[in-house]
């Protein structure tokens, strides 16, 4: 029996350090969204607390631009509260829900011209694929979370715009764009989208990831091939410049039909 209470009063004090009533961000007032979609998400209003004002005000700006951050604690907070509050944070519970979450970057090309590319319908779009890729990716960001998406065309968006402008950059880091997709039922994963929808204007499914380090069950070379196609013709390029885009005229070899609109 005491060590009963004991491990209560632990659970109790562990919660505490995120302090809410017995809801968890069930203050309309608080939230840029309409009656409707925000009472799908609660059980009854009440006045938030210091701590959620805070993580709200917070997780607004991080929506707006990822370089604001997000408390890792409070995170990780909050995810013991997944199985109580799903409809608040977990993704799965959403109305943009699949089963995977997909998250636009960019990595090393060797990880591509070393793997085995499949290239598969999706929909009504043909895309080039990797199944099971035996890598595990870290991500350079130290906020202890990343930013996933539900939609996967969203994703790809993400993806493309490491081209934009930046070519050189990229081929000077050896990377090229891609999308992650990863399992919906993720332990790590946290914050459904219809509750970041309630404060933000931007409609992008979002979800994160409560981890530095990405292990996928695809990689999908969703870039529409700008790169490959529009810069890269050899009979045009110098020698030097053969030498400098090598990787990528390789990458652009092994993709076959790389021309052919098969992309996100």
């Amino acid at each position: 029996m005491k060590y009963y209470i004991k491990q209560k009063l632990r659970e109790s004090r562990l919660l505490k350090e995120f302090d809410y009533e017995s809801e968890l961000f069930a203050d309309p007032s608080a939230l840029d969204t309409t009656p409707y979609a925000f009472k799908q998400l609660i059980s009854k209003e009440e006045p938030n607390t210091d701590d959620e004002n805070k993580f709200i005000k917070a997780l607004e700006r991080y929506t707006h631009d990822e370089s604001n951050s997000l408390s890792p604690s409070g995170l990780k907070y909050l995810l013991k509260l997944k199985s109580k509050f799903p409809k608040i944070l977990d993704p799965r519970t959403s109305s943009d829900a699949d089963g995977y979450a997909y998250r636009g970057t960019q990595i090393d090309i060797d990880i591509l011209l070393n793997s085995n590319i499949k290239k598969i319908q999706d929909g009504s779009k043909w895309v080039y694929v990797i199944d099971n890729p035996n890598v595990t990716l870290k991500s350079g960001k130290s906020g202890g979370h990343l930013s996933f998406s539900l939609s996967k065309p969203v994703a790809a968006g993400f993806s493309r715009r490491f081209f934009d402008g930046q070519t050189d950059k990229l081929v000077s880091r050896n990377m090229f764009p891609v999308v992650l997709e990863i399992d919906l039922n993720n332990p790590k994963l946290i914050l459904s989208p219809d509750f970041i929808n309630t404060l933000t204007e931007f409609r992008e499914s979002e979800t994160l990831l409560i981890s530095n380090d990405v292990k996928s069950r695809r990689i999908f070379i969703t870039a529409d091939v700008r790169l490959l196609r529009n810069n890269l013709n050899p009979n045009t390029m110098s020698d030097s410049e053969k030498v400098k885009y090598s990787k990528y005229l390789e990458l652009k070899q092994k993709l076959a039909n790389y021309d052919d609109g098969s992309y996100l």
